[in-house]
């Protein structure tokens, strides 16, 4: 009887998978990863079949594989006749088995499925959301970014963030996302003089701040804010999740990092996405007809919005008064000065903390010609001034897209990256490395100084495991180890 109610329930949610053998296997999957499927297969139809309605010519037309807690494999758009895929009547192919190895991908581009590139993509049934249809937002999030390295013209100077201990800017940052908050929330008639006051703030910050902050935040917004709002965009044009609301969507965001403690962290990274999807809204609002087209053209946000309102210096002054005195700048500065002074002490203990961990120096870089894909976990990932970002208890895997580059770490303490994407780690004294299939101690190796061409590379200790098959250097002495690509 249970097994015929679990059936029924696939049936009803058309998800009733079909083994080339005719088995049926739905008692094996959950109510919610039925869902998730139903709602993944709907949102690919629908931006398919109306190209153009959230951005120009962004589909979803791509082979997309999803994995559920490294489990269950989706695939949608791929023409495999492999026959180890079980058949949905609908054209989703389906295994419980993993013979690709996707499982051990959070995310991926280009990923070889069958001789095929695909999209892949995890999900974790187990992790606990305050949205439960957030993996869904996610993954329009990240494949709008293939659509964005394929028509955006790239930005001539990205910048490097050097305001994130600027108490000042902080301080304005936070006195902004108060602003865009109102914008979302109040009625129609008033929306465009809040926007002004935004604006007026921002174009005061922009003084205080150095000129690569400045293309820094415009990158970031145009390219995490705008992923963000396309998701958003797509769930307020097609009724797939039920009852979501983008404008409140996007208060919740804000309203977070408005009470967050780590507002050097948000200024860095994370508070350009709800950021730059609001202003991505704002741009709506006031019906700049061409403002997307600009945007893939090189412009921001933000720069677009000063052009269409115009305000005077005079206007700027005003109105970025009127905002301090309205939203209670003086005790937003306060809080900002202490969010940065508990900042600053928490990563001089970090360092501290590395500095002090047992192990040699090892740094690792990445190779410049192929992308990086990979995922885990950490308790926190914070960013120094010199452009060097710690990840704390860090367990994650990174990989190659074309896999000859791969690095597991095993939950350790410290990983330090530096500003050009290499790791920096502590491995084990007795660690054995396997160079051109050949092994050697570390103990050998730091000896004395050892710089070594190499084909293959391999070590598996106690902090991580390291494999490369593509060519590179390897130096070695009593102070470190550097694995070198890009000579």
């Amino acid at each position: 009887m249970i097994r015929f109610i679990l059936s029924l329930v696939a049936v009803v949610l058309g998800l009733a998978f079909i083994s080339p053998m005719g088995s049926l296997h739905s008692e094996e999957i959950s109510v919610k990863e039925q869902q998730f499927v139903r709602k993944i297969r709907q949102t690919i139809d629908r931006l398919n079949n109306e190209k153009g309605l959230v951005w120009k010519d962004f589909d979803l037309n791509c082979p997309i594989v999803v994995t559920f807690s490294k489990k269950h494999i989706y695939a949608f758009g791929l023409k495999s006749q492999n026959p180890l895929w079980q058949v949905k009547n609908d054209g989703i192919l389906f295994s419980d088995v993993d013979h690709w190895g996707v499982t051990q991908v959070t995310m991926q581009d280009k990923f070889l499925v069958d001789n095929e590139e695909a999209f892949v993509f995890s999900i974790d049934l187990n992790e606990e959301n305050s949205f439960a249809d957030r993996p869904i937002l996610v993954l329009v999030h990240e494949l709008f970014h293939r659509y964005q390295f394929a028509h955006f013209k790239k930005m001539e100077d990205i910048g490097y963030y050097s305001d994130k201990l600027n108490r000042e800017n902080l301080a304005l940052i936070a006195l902004e996302e108060r602003i865009l908050v109102d914008f979302l929330k109040i009625k129609k008639e008033y929306k465009l003089d809040v926007l002004k006051d935004y604006m007026a703030v921002n174009l005061k910050r922009q003084q205080i701040m150095s000129p690569s902050s400045v293309h820094w935040e415009r990158f970031q917004q145009v390219m995490e804010g705008l992923a963000d709002y396309v998701s958003i965009e797509t769930f307020d044009h097609f009724s797939i999740l039920e009852k979501f609301d983008g404008h409140r969507h996007l208060q919740f965001t804000l309203s977070g990092y408005i009470y967050s403690e780590d507002a050097q962290e948000l200024a860095v990274k994370w508070s350009h996405y709800g950021l730059g999807a609001t202003l991505g809204k704002a741009l709506d609002f006031l019906n700049v007809a061409d403002w997307k087209a600009q945007i893939e053209e090189g412009k921001a946000q933000g720069q677009i919005l000063k052009e269409v309102l115009e305000l005077s210096e005079r206007e700027v002054t005003e109105r970025s008064n009127f905002a301090k005195d309205f939203y209670k700048y003086d005790e937003i500065a306060k809080e900002i000065d202490v969010k940065v002074t508990s900042f600053t002490e928490m990563v001089d203990g970090l360092m501290a903390g590395y500095e002090g961990q047992e192990g040699l120096v090892a740094m690792i870089e990445r190779p410049r010609d192929v992308g990086i894909n990979g995922g885990g976990s950490s308790l926190g990932i914070y960013h120094l001034e010199n452009g060097t970002t710690v990840s704390v208890k860090d367990k994650s895997f990174s990989s190659a897209t074309d896999n000859s580059w791969k690095l597991e770490l095993k939950e350790i303490p410290f990983l330090l990256q530096n500003g050009w994407g290499a790791r920096i780690i502590k491995i084990d004294h007795q660690s054995k490395i396997v160079l051109d299939g050949k092994v050697y101690t570390l103990e050998e190796l730091c000896q004395e100084k050892h710089e070594k061409r190499f084909k293959t590379l391999f070590w598996d200790c106690s902090t991580s495991v390291f494999e490369s098959d593509r060519a590179g250097k390897l130096i070695v002495s009593h102070e470190g180890l550097e694995v070198i690509f890009n000579f």
